[in-house]
């Protein structure tokens, strides 16, 4: 009866899984080649990801940065300065300077005017609130 080792040629050769190396050439300077190129395929992809987490990163503290400007800006953009909500605002011309302009607001009472002519108009009637 023939007892055959399990690591014999022919058996390894048979349930060789991969790129395994033989027992024997684990010392062999390919495959210490091929083991150094895996190290640094694997560091290099290391790297990338690192890189990759570190712009997302970036990006989203831009993106949230961005997103509080806009947030600040549509506040004041709807309120006046004292806290009022700003009438309706649309491309027109004032009625006091008779210059036209980009906004202006529209009161309930159907008047027309300019933002600096509505910072004179709430500088007399309020000295305190200022646009």
């Amino acid at each position: 009866m023939v007892i055959l080792e399990p690591m014999s040629g022919l058996i390894w050769q048979t349930f060789r899984v991969g790129f395994l190396p033989d027992p024997e050439e684990v010392g062999h300077p390919m495959y210490r080649g091929l083991m150094d190129g895996i190290k640094y395929v694997l560091i290099f992809l290391g790297i990338v990801v690192l890189i990759g987490i570190i712009i997302a990163g970036i990006r989203i503290g831009v993106r949230r940065q961005r997103l509080a400007l806009d947030k600040i800006e549509e506040r004041k953009r709807k309120f006046l300065p004292d806290g009022q909500p700003a009438p309706p605002t649309s491309r027109g011309v004032c009625q006091r300077c008779q210059q036209t302009y980009e906004e202006i607001y529209h009161f309930p009472y159907g008047t027309r005017l300019c933002i600096s002519c509505y910072k004179t108009e709430s500088e007399k009637s309020n000295p305190s609130v200022i646009l």
